[in-house]
């Protein structure tokens, strides 16, 4: 027996099977893109060869010639929303009878000198970014299924300095935004990574009256903030009724000619938590602010004259019942402290004043709903990129928001505006004319691209 219960010989069973030599595993080498600025591609990106012809030999017989260095450069480039690689080749010449004689290569005109992207690149990193709330890491991505890799890091190195050259622009579109008479403003929250840890910063957001729009981050929502931004300000603040807003026109009332009006699209939403519990009280209160809406329709886009006398004489008359209803609600004291209708009434009757101001301006809008919208893209974004890494990184967010923001609402298409603004900044323009409305009256027909893109096409 062998031991194991079993009575068959040794020599009977089978023979092992050979012992097999199996390869170490090796891991590929990572392709990825050195600090040194420098690309590496793999044979899936695509390459695009253009040869850069010096004008200042045109006309010479090539057989008077002679190269005398050929220098090549790589630039990534976004064609049709995919990128591809544009290997320029540049040459440079003299003439044979005369050695001393040289033409240096054609230099093309950088955004950023030395940069391994092309202005079509930078415009769709940051479009794809702030328009589009795709974040950089899965542009990366992108960057690497087309066969491209660079370093991440490079890319967000490229899209801050984008913003740094953008800044003046942006400095320019702020001036103008806050000189409104009639400005709105709101604040949303946005995280950022400050002092070693994700803080939470905000977007003070401010729609002027000839419809631009204006992101400014800070560190905080206190009345300070706008203290600074708004010292010299004189008109009709609008804004969702914050406490900090009232503070602040409160103090600079008794200085200046600063006038406070709240919008009627928060004071509406109080009342939407009473709706179950007092279902009789909601439904009057609701209808009376739908009556308030229907007069603004029917006036939209009409001269002031016409939406001042429909307000007097519709809207004024609607509202002077409803506050009459509300006060009535309060007085009858049957409501615990903690109701929501009761929360709502006092909401309303505090901001009485503030909520009847449209009644006396035409100009004023009866909400800042067309601000609200303005907030969209960066609230979409942020549940995709999460956080600013740096506070340089938020404020620079500020600048393309605000600049995208306002080309929507002049109805430029943010691409064609981002490439030529960059190009007119390179070649020295002043940027007060380059703000998004100006813009669209002086540049619009004749934009800029990129000096690649005919050579592409």
């Amino acid at each position: 027996m062998d031991g194991f219960g079993t009575n068959v010989p040794l020599e009977d069973l089978p023979p092992e099977p050979p012992e097999k030599e199996v390869k170490a595993h090796q891991r590929d080498a990572p392709r990825r893109g050195s600090k040194d600025g420098k690309p590496r591609f793999s044979d899936e990106a695509q390459f695009i060869e253009i040869e850069i012809c010096d004008p200042e030999v045109e006309g010479i017989p090539e057989h008077e010639l002679e190269v005398t260095e050929i220098l090549e450069s790589y630039k990534i480039s976004s064609l049709k929303s995919k990128f591809v690689v544009v290997k320029t080749v540049r040459k440079g010449y003299r003439r044979k009878q005369e050695p001393k004689e040289e033409f240096p290569p054609v230099e093309l005109p950088e955004v950023i000198p030395g940069s391994l992207f092309d202005v079509s690149s930078l415009v769709a990193m940051v479009i794809d970014k702030y328009r589009w709330h795709q974040p950089l890491y899965r542009q990366h991505q992108n960057l690497k299924a087309a066969g491209i890799f660079v370093d991440r890091g490079n890319l967000s190195r490229v899209v801050h300095r984008v913003g740094e050259l953008l800044s003046p622009v942006y400095d320019c579109l702020k001036d103008s935004v806050l000189a409104s008479s009639v400005l709105a403003v709101d604040e949303t929250p946005t995280r950022v990574h400050l002092g070693g840890k994700i803080s939470k910063g905000y977007f003070w957001v401010f729609y002027g009256e000839s419809d631009e729009v204006c992101f400014h981050f800070a560190t905080s929502k206190k009345k300070a903030v706008l203290s600074e931004l708004l010292a010299d300000f004189e008109g009709h603040l609008v804004t969702d009724g914050y406490s900090a807003y009232s503070s602040f026109v409160a103090r600079m009332e008794v200085l200046k000619e600063i006038y406070h009006a709240c919008c009627w699209s928060h004071t509406r939403r109080k009342f939407l938590s009473a709706e179950k519990k007092h279902p009789d009280e909601f439904s009057f209160i609701i209808k009376m602010i739908q009556g308030l809406y229907r007069v603004e329709e029917s006036v939209r886009g009409k001269p002031t004259i016409m939406i001042f006398r429909a307000r007097q004489a519709e809207s004024k008359p609607l509202v002077e019942k409803l506050f009459a209803y509300l006060e009535n609600l309060q007085a009858e004291g049957t409501f615990t402290s903690t109701d929501p209708l009761l929360k709502a009434v006092n909401y309303a009757l505090k901001r009485r004043d503030e909520l009847s101001e449209f009644l006396g301006n035409a100009q004023l809008p009866m909400d800042t709903n067309h601000l609200e919208r303005q907030l969209r893209s960066q609230a979409i974004g942020r549940k995709n990129w999460l956080f600013h890494m740096t506070e340089s990184g938020a404020e620079h967010a500020a600048v393309f928001y605000s600049l995208i923001q306002s080309c929507l609402l002049a109805k430029i298409e943010p691409t064609v505006y981002f490439t030529d603004v960059l190009l007119r900044l390179a070649d020295g323009e002043n940027p007060e004319v380059l703000m998004p409305r100006v813009w669209c009256e002086r540049f619009a027909n004749e934009a800029l691209s990129s000096v690649l893109e005919p050579m592409l096409s």
